[in-house]
């Protein structure tokens, strides 16, 4: 269909996918999973960088 979002894509701005990928981090580490929030880290990371270029598009 066009115009519909692509299939697990639940839409939302960069700044709430920073905010789950903040929250998941820190459940990883309250759990002492501290291996697998490389990640959660990279996930971070991307959303800055998408809220940081998203003014000059």
């Amino acid at each position: 269909m066009r115009g519909s979002p692509a299939a697990g894509d639940r839409g939302g701005s960069a700044g709430d996918r920073d905010s789950e990928a903040v929250a998941a981090a820190a459940l990883h580490l309250s759990r002492g999973e501290v291996r697998e929030t490389g990640l959660n880290a990279a996930l971070i990371a991307l959303a800055a960088v998408t809220a940081w270029l998203a003014p000059t598009w």
